[in-house]
């Protein structure tokens, strides 16, 4: 079953409005919505096409957080993560 999902561009900052044609989970295609504010009907190639990432083998699964003292990055957790951001808030 084929939807229309409206949502916004995550490629850049401009945020232009787009549509996507979403079958089985699976994006299939992405175009500018007609009466957008911000992208006016039209998209660049970036949003048209730069939605092959969503479905790579090589996307991040988990977020990787550098630790200082280390070039290495550490897979981590969201707690992990939720934690470091709330003692540098508190």
């Amino acid at each position: 079953m084929k939807r229309e999902i409206e949502s916004v561009c995550t490629y850049c900052g401009v945020g232009c409005d787009i549509i996507g044609i979403v079958e089985n989970n699976k994006i299939e295609k992405i175009y500018a919505h007609k009466e957008g504010v911000v992208s006016q009907g039209k998209l660049c190639i970036k949003g048209k096409q730069g939605y092959d990432f969503v479905d790579s083998k090589e996307r991040i699964q988990s977020p990787l957080v550098k630790k200082s003292f280390c070039n290495t990055h550490y897979i981590s957790c969201f707690i992990y993560i939720f934690h470091i951001d709330t003692n540098r808030i508190f």
